[in-house]
């Protein structure tokens, strides 16, 4: 499952692996120099498909076509303390805190629940990939999410 968004450090060119590959190293087909696959990764949905795509932190606002449906997928950036993404259902561009990284937000346009791009540390950390996955088959907020 191709799911795993990268920069070769060399010729920085955007590749993308299977995230089981994270921490290794990949030859990246332009400049054939070894590029190491990054074990910190943001996780966000794809707004097409709702499928998990999964981008290293250095892909900070870059454009890539989700492996699944092809749809274009900005990446989340950061200025100053906020991470910005684009809300799945309207499209418009969110800015939030980086501490409310994998909350539910409200969007302030469309007023829809939305999750903002989580942050995990280590690529196969099995506690937070699966406090993600518990977060993700939620349909809707419990009260103590709202309240946040």
């Amino acid at each position: 499952m191709l799911n795993l968004f990268f920069k070769c450090r060399s010729c920085g060119r955007c590749l993308i692996t299977d995230e089981a590959q994270a921490g290794s190293s990949v030859d990246c087909p332009d400049c054939q120099v070894r590029a190491i696959i990054p074990t910190t990764i943001i996780v966000q949905e794809c707004p097409g498909c709702k499928q998990p795509l999964k981008a290293a932190p250095e892909m900070n606002g870059e454009v890539v076509n989700c492996p699944y449906c092809n749809a274009e997928v900005r990446c989340p950036h950061w200025q100053d303390n906020e991470i910005v993404f684009i809300c799945r259902r309207c499209s418009e561009s969110v800015s939030v805190p980086l501490l409310n990284a994998g909350q539910l937000i409200c969007c302030p346009k469309c007023h829809s629940w939305i999750r903002a791009p989580e942050f995990i540390e280590e690529v196969g950390d099995a506690a937070a990939e699966t406090r993600r996955d518990a977060r993700q088959a939620k349909s809707w907020p419990s009260p103590k999410e709202i309240n946040v």
